[in-house]
Order: C-alpha cells, then structure tokens, then sequence
C-alpha cells in the first residue's frame, strides 16, 4: 500500500510539472507574436506589430542604411529566432544598420538575432525592451539613447568595438545576457540611474585589442549600479572613469590582462584639457576581484576626492592586489588581500585589509 501512494503521488507530481509546463509555453507563445502581428519577408518600414515570416538579407544596402526603421510606438517585433543580416567593415567603421528610429516609445524586439553589421540595433526613445536575442560580429551590437528600457536575456559576440553601447541614458536594466569575445562588451557614456545586474562577460578577444579592451565601461556616468556581474579575461576588466556615486557590488572580476577595477579621471574636453572629471564617492563592496596579471585594483590620477571600499577580496593579483596612484582617501575596511598595496599620497585607513 505505502509503496501504492508513492506510485501515485509521483505520478500526480509528474502530471501537474507537465501541465505547468505547457501552460507555461501556452502563455509565452501568446505573449511572443500578437494576433494582429503581420509577416515580413524583407527590409522595409515597420508600422504595427510584426513578426518575421523568413531570414532577411541586407547584404545589398548601402553603407549606413537600415534594414528597418520603427515609425510607430508601442509595437511588438518578434524575429521567431531569424536572422537580419548585413554587412560590415570593421576596419572602416562602417556597414549597415540592421533595425533603427528616433524617439519610439514602447517598442518591444525579441527573440531576434542581428548578425554582420556596423550597428545591429541603433534607436533613441523610452520604455523599450530588447529580450531574448542574439547580436553576432558587429561593429556595436546594440547602440543608442534610452530611457526607462529593458535589456534583457541577450547575447552580444564577437563585436569589434562593443557589444551594448547607451549614450546620455537614464533608468536602464541590463540583465541576465551573455557577453562573449567583444572588444569592449558593456559601455555607458554620460548616462546615470542605470542597473546592470547578473551578467557574463568573456573578452577573450581582448587579448588583442590592448589597452581599449573593457568588460565594462563607465565613462563620465554617475549614480549607477553594477551588481553580481562575472567579468574575466579583458585587458581592463571595468573601468571607472570620471564617474562618481556608482555603486560597484559582488562582482566577480577575474583572469583580466592587466586590471581588475580601475579608477581614473577623465580630462574636461571642454575646458581644454585643463580641469579633471575626477571619480569620486563610489562605494565599492563585496567584490571578488583577482588573478589579474597587473593590479587587482589600480586608482590613477583622482585628486582630491573620496572613494568607498568594504569587504571586498583582492587575491592573487600578479603585482598588486591595490595599487593607488593618486590623492585621494579611501574610507572602508574588511578587504581581504593577499599583498601589501602600493600607495602614492593615498590616505589610507590602518585596518584597510587582512590576508587572504
């Protein structure tokens, strides 16, 4: 009888998984193509709610040119997992476009995949949501100025300059992708308030892009959040350059060519290269940053300013675990070394760090 009931019981479990299951795929089927979604079969001018009928070739498009070009708001474009492909020349900087508009609002792309462009996706606008799709070797997978959008479940490989690139952006989330051999995967310029969470980057191409190779990229970009990201194998593994009040937390940065994290200023163009941008006030905490050939972390020509670190462990960097070269105080405790850091006119608390 006890043998019975486990019989059934299984058997019960096994039928609800299955039914869960399907209604799972029911619900994603129904949100990924609308009713009134209409095919297309080649480049052209999106208009409403859309879908991909076959792979589309644009290899015939003239440099700069796209494929499609979004002129309404709140639409969906699902690619059924087809492919829009163009043509690039790295070298030049120059190729196709493979999707592009200006000022949408509500756009949601998924389940696209953007191949041999010089920008996969290039648009400006607010609430977009890009999910579930792949950019392959690229100039820059995705590009552009966006507000209140999601960037969800892609993959960005092989692009020769980088695979997400937002510029003067606000209110982002990149989330849950995979970055995997671009020059520089992940760049936010001018851009605050963003979030960029649980993501996988491998810059093994970076072995030959020297010092421009970056996981990430915080250029003149305050206030955002890096959290949970595993970074290994770029030249510098994040960069934080004339970026203040970023929140930089459980990380792991590993096996980079030269730096782990890095701090810098950035010189005011502006102001004829006169006055520094400096990075000040990031709080840095809970990262795992280690096995990098140089430093571990390495803070260059920040004057005057403060910056956080706490509980962090810094290990078996090749030179340095912490490598400060700058006048700036660091307030924090609970980091965890294996070296002695080098300091030049750092302030530096006494309990700063313990031994691996």
């Amino acid at each position: 009888m006890k043998h019975t009931s486990i019989f059934l019981l299984a058997i019960v479990v096994f039928i609800s998984a299955c039914i869960g299951a399907s209604q799972q795929n029911a619900n994603q089927d129904n949100q990924e193509i609308p009713a009134n979604a209409q095919p297309l079969t080649s480049c052209g001018k999106i208009e409403g709610n859309s879908y991909l009928e076959n792979d589309i070739d644009a290899k015939s498009l003239k440099a700069l040119e796209a494929c499609f070009e979004v002129a309404q708001d709140n639409i969906i474009l699902d690619c059924k997992d087809r492919s829009i492909e163009g043509w690039v020349q790295r070298a030049e900087g120059t190729g196709t476009k493979g999707l592009v508009g200006s000022g949408i609002a509500g756009l949601k792309i998924r389940n696209c995949v953007f191949k041999s462009h010089f920008m996969g996706i290039d648009l400006t606008g607010e609430d977009i949501e890009v999910t579930n799709s792949r950019f392959e070797v690229n100039s820059i997978g995705l590009n552009g100025d966006y507000v209140n959008s999601i960037f969800r479940s892609n993959e960005f490989h092989n692009s020769s300059n980088a695979g997400l690139w937002l510029d003067k952006s606000k209110n982002n989330r990149v989330e849950n992708s995979v970055f995997m051999k671009n020059a520089k995967s992940l760049i936010l310029k001018d851009s605050s308030n963003n979030v960029v969470f649980n993501n996988q980057m491998d810059g093994e191409i970076s072995k030959t892009a020297g010092s421009t190779g970056y996981g990430i990229w915080l250029l003149r970009s305050d206030d955002n959040t890096v959290d949970s990201n595993t970074i290994v194998k770029y030249y510098y593994g994040m960069t934080v350059q004339g970026s203040s009040r970023n929140k930089i937390a459980r990380n792991t940065i590993r096996s980079n060519l030269n730096t782990g994290l890095h701090l810098i200023s950035d010189r005011n163009l502006q102001a004829q290269f006169s006055d520094l941008i400096n990075s000040a006030d990031n709080v840095i905490e809970e990262n795992t940053i280690e096995k990098s050939l140089v430093s571990g972390v390495y803070l260059e020509n920040i004057i005057d300013a403060k910056n956080s670190f706490n509980s962090n462990r810094l290990c078996d960097n090749n030179q340095y675990d912490f490598n400060c070269k700058s006048t700036v105080t660091i307030e924090g405790s609970g980091n965890t070394m294996t070296k002695t850091y080098k300091s030049s006119n750092c302030v530096v608390p006494a309990d700063f760090s313990k031994v691996c």
